[in-house]
């Protein structure tokens, strides 16, 4: 089977352009950085700037994006998943690291979490992500159940859903976390406000920001939202 290959978002590119043109970034990890586009990003920036070190880190690491890697000696791929202690700890500091669609994904650690340990490594955060208006608050999405999330968190089949949540306390063997907290379903709905609120508590200000409207129409509460944070 073919390897999904999409072409990467304008408005992500242009987002990692801004920050590594205003920002002197001449290192960076994108997290995440695979699955459907196949390192993308990574190459963008790889052909845009004089980057001495790069990595790209996923949990699976696919051919097309080593194959388009070749020709980066100094791009580097790292294996497993993106919150786990060995992971972050492999990977040196650097000038920024690129977070695009994973946030809202992470549990154990949870996105704030996450966020807390992989600050230690960059300067510049760039972010793109789903981000809530439905709620003042930012939430977990599970512990709403199942038919709330069935019909306010952007899905693609109800069937996958319901499964899901019948097997929530079962252990996944690829990841031997509790099926809970797997990424591959959405896991959070964070608010554009406790985002940057847990970002200036970490040293970052807020350098840029833009919305870019709704996921889709029909989830009008769920607006991808790019953001370039700085310390």
């Amino acid at each position: 089977m073919a390897e999904l290959d999409r072409p990467v978002d304008p408005n992500k590119m242009q987002l990692a352009i801004l920050a590594a043109s205003k920002h002197h970034v001449r290192s960076f990890a994108d997290l995440g950085a695979c699955w459907g586009v196949n390192a993308g990003y990574s190459i963008g920036l790889l052909d845009s700037f004089p980057i001495d070190l790069g990595f790209v880190v996923d949990q699976t690491v696919t051919s097309l994006s080593r194959e388009r890697g070749k020709k980066f000696p100094q791009l580097q791929f790292v294996t497993g998943l993106l919150g786990d202690t060995d992971v972050i700890s492999n990977i040196p500091s650097l000038d920024a690291l690129l977070m695009y669609d994973i946030l809202l994904h992470q549990v154990a650690p949870n996105w704030d979490d996450f966020l807390t340990r992989w600050s230690k490594k960059a300067r510049v955060l760039v972010i793109y992500n789903q981000m809530w208006a439905q709620t003042e608050k930012t939430i977990r999405f599970i512990e709403r159940g199942v038919e709330w999330y069935k019909k306010n968190v952007y899905h693609t089949n109800s069937q996958t859903i319901d499964e899901w949540f019948r097997t929530l306390d079962e252990t996944d063997p690829a990841t031997r976390r509790k099926r809970r907290n797997l990424h591959q379903f959405w896991q959070f709905g964070i608010t554009t406000n406790d985002l940057t609120n847990h970002l200036q508590k970490l040293g970052y200000r807020l350098d840029f920001f833009k919305s870019y409207g709704p996921f889709v129409p029909t989830y009008p509460w769920i607006q991808n939202e790019g953001f370039i944070f700085v310390r």
